[in-house]
């Protein structure tokens, strides 16, 4: 659905694979999380109760894989307190009480191991492929990483701190007094084999959507001041963490304001844009211009080779998938999909 609230719960970043499983799923009431290989239906099995949360009229939260977006990696029912959740590896996730506040739905014990076994040669080789293709991206990621701390360094010095600081402060002063400041994670910025995605979730639900447009790699100090001001206001915050680098923020969403801003390139005519230029020194960004340049060609070099691993890993996921979607016996997913809704829709 084009406004379902899209979000990723885990990041492919400089250092590594990195899951927000705990801080996302760690305070619900019931987590159901499915175990189980690739190609065994979890996608599918978290769609499907997370249609019927939709058509009872609930509202959903839909988390997607980071390396393939088309892929579900888990849904909250808002209402309800309730997620489905894939737990397998990278992000594995173990009950921390255990049938009581977590249960274990075990897609495997569908599979024919028999099956599994025939191709057991291929299957290991394809898993160790994908290994060593993703320890080759995170090489890249980690690079991307110091080049971009790099351009933010030489940068920082050009910008006009009190200048972006009243600017702050003017989309500020019309802001209510909320009941205290709190922050919630909801990560919105990913790169994946479909490239570098932001989705559009902070804006869908704002009234008042600002784009904020940064060559210069100093927008994350615009987006400091913003949540500042939110904690200043005692205002909740929503907001994502970069997909390179975790430690910054490239978005947030106010919705006791009904305000949202987001670090991305959206010319949309319902946004309001705001151009970092306007907060740098030129003089200063004239000086290094070189390095920018330089900085730029190596970070571009360093995403296509990103790219290109990601579409290997894909491609070897999808080869994976074959094994052990002719393994399965999905009628069996469906036996326990229709027990796992009469618990959760009771």
């Amino acid at each position: 659905m084009q406004n379902e609230k899209k979000y990723f719960a885990s990041a492919n970043t400089e250092k590594g694979f990195v899951s927000y499983f705990d801080e996302i799923y760690g305070n619900l009431n019931m987590v159901y999380i499915i175990k189980g290989g690739p190609g065994t239906g979890k996608s599918h099995f978290m769609r499907n109760i997370a249609d019927e949360a939709e058509e009872k009229g609930y509202s959903v939260e839909y988390f997607y894989c980071s390396s393939d977006p088309l892929s579900l990696d888990g849904v909250i029912i808002e209402e309800l307190g309730v997620a489905v959740i894939d737990g397998t590896a990278p992000h594995t996730y173990d009950p921390r009480v255990p049938g009581v506040r977590e249960k274990i739905i075990n897609l495997g014990e569908n599979w024919d191991c028999k099956k599994l076994e025939e191709n057991k040669d291929e299957i290991c080789r394809i898993v160790q492929e994908k290994n060593l293709v993703y320890n080759n991206i995170y090489n890249y990621l980690s690079a991307s990483g110091r080049v971009e701390a790099e351009i933010k360094m030489f940068n920082r010095k050009a910008i006009k701190f009190e200048k972006m600081q009243a600017a702050v402060n003017r989309l500020a002063k019309g802001w209510k007094t909320g009941n205290g400041f709190v922050k919630k994670l909801r990560v919105i910025d990913g790169i994946s084999h479909a490239g570098h995605i932001v989705y559009d979730t902070y804006h869908n639900l704002s009234d008042n959507k600002y784009v904020i447009h940064d060559r210069y790699g100093v927008g994350t100090v615009f987006i400091d001041m913003i949540m500042k001001c939110a904690e200043c206001k005692g205002l909740k915050a929503v907001y994502s963490p970069g997909c390179i680098d975790v430690s910054s923020v490239v978005g947030v969403y106010l919705p006791e304001v009904s305000s949202s801003f987001v670090i991305c390139d959206d010319d949309g005519v319902d946004k309001k844009q705001i151009n970092m230029d306007r907060f740098v020194d030129v003089d200063i960004i004239r000086k290094n211009k070189q390095k920018n340049r330089f900085a730029r060609r190596c970070l571009s070099s360093l995403y296509e080779g990103v790219q290109k691993g990601f579409d290997e890993v894909y491609e070897l996921h999808s080869e994976l998938e074959s094994y052990y979607i002719k393994a399965m016996d999905f009628s069996k997913n469906v036996s326990l999909l229709k027990s796992v809704k009469r618990e959760i829709f009771i």
